[in-house]
């Protein structure tokens, strides 16, 4: 049987890597990408008259499927504050006006899809970068 040669160093290399990157020390990172992204959306948010749907975008960590992984990092516009967004987002048809009962399609202002189109290859990137970085200082 033929023997791999530096089979130890390796894993060695790897018990180091999963002790540096805790999800502890991951998910700072990963919401950091998830704020860049959450930025580039609230500056393509069109500025209503109450101005909730720039404030209802915001970044959430949710919750770690397994207690070694970390969680995802995402960026979200609260419900509760932007019950509207998807209807800004893709255009909807209203049938109730302030200025009476005419009824009228109001086109889509996309906002929240190019943001993540525009920005989520470089936050990959960073995310990358900040995460070879740690594992370069564990070894």
């Amino acid at each position: 049987m033929d023997e791999i040669v530096g089979l130890n160093e390796c894993l060695d290399n790897i018990e180091k890597i999963k002790a540096k990157l805790t999800p502890d020390q991951i998910e700072p990172v990963l919401l950091q990408g998830a704020s860049i992204i959450a930025q580039a959306v609230i500056n393509k948010a069109p500025q209503g008259p109450t101005g909730n749907l720039k404030r209802a975008i915001m970044t959430n960590l949710l919750p770690r499927l397994k207690p070694d992984q970390p969680g995802s990092a995402i960026a979200i516009v609260r419900g509760g504050i932007a019950p509207h967004a998807h209807l800004v987002e893709y255009g909807h048809f209203q049938t109730k006006t302030r200025g009476g009962l005419a009824s009228r399609w109001v086109p889509p202002h996309p906002f929240f899809r190019p943001a993540v189109e525009e920005t989520g290859d470089s936050v990959i990137e960073a995310v990358i970068a900040e995460l070879n970085t740690m594992i370069e200082g564990s070894l």
